[in-house]
């Protein structure tokens, strides 16, 4: 919850009171309207006053914070294999302490920042500045949250519990970066986004032009908002033009009730030598990752919260006798798990909000399932799942 103040209304309402006629006793009337002030005059509106409100003429400023303190007990389950039976541990962090920031330079000039001590090495969230050339029309630029990974990566906050593989180390551009933004409201928001072009997850096997920075990057949003609807549709075309993705979202709100959905695909272009070749001839070919989620959630008395998180995220790699490639449909990792392939993650837990929204313990069951190689039989694959239980306390104020 943000709040703010001001420091110039104070002293132009106590110039206006002094200013004013009062009756100095009871029954005494107040002087004449001049015959120049007309009763149809309007009058000068008036910035609306709460507060915790804090104007100026020219500047306004919102404070917040956020904090997500967390410990989680796992069994560790996708590093179980023939032989390698790890023991269950505790873990403990402070998983996010966001100090925020956000107000007008101008009445058309807004800006917003979060910095997340609890990232140190990178610990700027966002830092944006938007002008508002016309009522529906904005030029903004500065660092921002990319617009890809669906709802799932947008709906991503201080309190999430768990992501899908895709939307924690897959996703083909940084999930923040520095962006120039076009922005036109029509029936919700229309974002053109122009930013470095290059893969957080670089393809090796691919030519060295596949992942340097040839061009910006380009992704195309529109998230509606209807009532109590809100499609969401993405579009990006990164890697030189030679990769991209789309994601159809739709997303549901009510007083209690919220659901957002995701279908999303993104898919890799990289060149591969063709076996028969002698002089080393490439053709192109595809890598498709899918992404399905979901998410639910529901308010009780506004500050407590069930909710229900799932995804499942497959990897298509290209099958072609040409290049001898041929899809596999199991994770590479092997110690310290970073799923790259076929998985499912669902998180089913509860918010108890104690002090409102500002002090929220939580309770959450975690399962992620994925499939690997066997290591004695390599044409065997087998499923492991990791089954967690996070509790914490997060708030915002």
């Amino acid at each position: 919850m943000l709040f703010s103040r001001s420091w110039a209304l104070a002293a132009a309402l106590s110039a206006s009171l002094c200013s004013a006629p009062v009756a100095l006793a009871a029954g005494k009337k107040k002087a004449p309207r001049k015959e120049a002030e007309k009763e149809d005059e309007p009058e000068e509106e008036k910035p609306e006053i709460t507060k915790n409100s804090v104007i100026t003429d020219a500047l306004s400023t919102k404070l917040g914070l956020e904090y997500n303190l967390t410990m989680r007990r796992a069994d560790y389950g996708l590093e179980k294999t023939e032989g390698v039976k790890p023991k269950a541990g505790t873990d403990v962090a402070l998983k996010s302490m966001k100090l925020k920031l956000a107000g007008n330079f101008t009445p058309k000039a807004e800006y917003k920042v979060s910095i997340d001590a609890a990232v140190p090495n990178d610990p700027i969230e966002y830092a944006k500045a938007t002008a508002w050339l016309a009522k529906s029309f904005g030029v903004s630029a500065g660092k921002e949250a990319i617009n890809q990974g669906g709802f799932e990566q947008k709906n991503a906050g201080y309190d999430t519990v768990i992501l899908s593989p895709y939307n924690t180390n897959q996703t083909p551009l940084d999930i923040s970066q520095g962006v120039l933004e076009l922005n036109l409201k029509v029936a919700g928001m229309i974002t053109l986004q122009l930013t470095q072009d290059r893969l957080s997850v670089p393809i090796t096997t691919s030519t060295a032009e596949d992942s340097r920075a040839a061009q910006p990057a380009i992704t195309l949003e529109w998230l509606g908002d209807i009532k109590v609807v809100h499609p969401l549709i993405q579009l990006g075309s990164y890697d030189a033009g030679r990769s991209k993705y789309f994601d159809v979202g739709l997303g549901v709100t009510t007083g209690a009730f919220r659901a957002f959905a995701d279908v999303l695909y993104d898919m890799r272009s990289a060149k591969y030598p063709l076996l028969a070749s002698t002089t080393g001839e490439k053709t192109k070919l595809d890598t498709t990752h899918r992404l399905i989620a979901l998410d639910l959630a529901l308010e009780l008395k506004k500050v407590h919260e069930l909710f229900l998180r799932g995804s499942t995220y497959e990897v298509d790699q290209p099958a072609d006798s040409t290049t001898g490639l041929e899809d596999r449909a199991y994770n590479t990792s092997t110690g310290g798990i970073v799923l790259d392939d076929d998985a499912v993650t669902v998180a089913l837990g509860f918010r108890l909000g104690l002090i409102e929204k500002h002090f929220r313990p939580y309770l959450a069951v975690t399962d992620q399932v994925a499939r690997f190689k066997v290591p004695s039989s390599p044409d065997k694959t087998e499923t492991r799942s990791e089954l967690g239980v996070q509790v914490g306390v997060t708030g915002e104020m």
